[in-house]
């Protein structure tokens, strides 16, 4: 659960693509990083 909400709190503001490319990159890892940039640095690559 607390993973779920965790998640769901990062990713209320990410679109669809980041979604996907956040949960495949690992979101756990990101979870307990959540000050990193990954959204915008993933918003480079395309």
């Amino acid at each position: 659960m607390l993973v779920i909400g965790c998640y769901a709190s990062i990713t209320i503001n990410m679109s669809i693509e980041e979604r996907l490319i956040f949960l495949i990159s690992g979101s756990t890892l990101h979870c307990f990083m959540p000050n990193a940039k990954f959204p915008h640095e993933i918003n480079s690559y395309f």
